[in-house]
């Protein structure tokens, strides 16, 4: 007889965690963007094989200023801290939000064109017949002091959006495969 055929071994899907992103101007300081605005701080879970996809968290997404701060953004701005769980055969991973904000805090922030800031929290899918996974969004507690959230906040500042505005914490979950069930929706976050 030969050689015993080699095993195949399933590696576990890896979590994705957004990091921190950030456009910011300090004290009595101005900064100018003059094309498209992009800050992204989002998370993607890594795909499995025959097991579940893996978490996707999203990070912390920002614009802001502090006083007497100014931020003047010619082109439209996306402001992204978006949890996507990993897709698999078996389970659609968890994707879960981060914070995503725009906040003028004793200071100005001028768009003078569309304005995007989302905090999504959606499932992975999954394949065959296989369970969608879960879009969910974390609550504010003592013992989880992380939550999901989009926001545009001025605070003793001024905050100007010329163009259209969409701020959104959805929480969809994903379908599953063809014989499989669908992920739970967790809700939004706060918006």
């Amino acid at each position: 007889p030969g050689p015993a055929a080699p095993q195949r071994r399933w590696r576990a899907a890896q979590t994705g965690y957004g990091g921190t992103a950030s456009l910011f101007a300090g004290d009595n300081s101005s900064l100018q963007v003059g094309a498209d605005t992009e800050v992204d701080a989002s998370g993607l879970g890594g795909d499995g094989e025959e097991n579940q996809g893996g978490l996707g968290r999203g990070g912390t997404a920002r614009i802001g200023t502090n006083t007497g701060g100014s931020i003047d953004l010619t082109g439209p701005v996306f402001v992204t801290a978006n949890g996507e769980g990993g897709s698999s055969s078996a389970v659609g991973g968890t994707g879960t939000g981060g914070i995503a904000q725009i906040s003028a805090f004793l200071g100005t922030i001028h768009a003078f064109n569309n304005v995007s800031v989302s905090a999504h929290s959606s499932g992975g899918f999954a394949f065959g017949s296989g369970t969608g996974g879960a879009g969910l969004a974390d609550v504010e507690t003592t013992i989880t002091p992380d939550m999901t959230e989009a926001s545009l906040f001025a605070g003793g500042g001024t905050l100007i959006v010329e163009g259209l505005t969409v701020v959104s914490g959805r929480g969809p979950g994903r379908d599953g495969g063809l014989d499989g069930g669908g992920g739970g929706g967790g809700g939004g976050g706060g918006a």
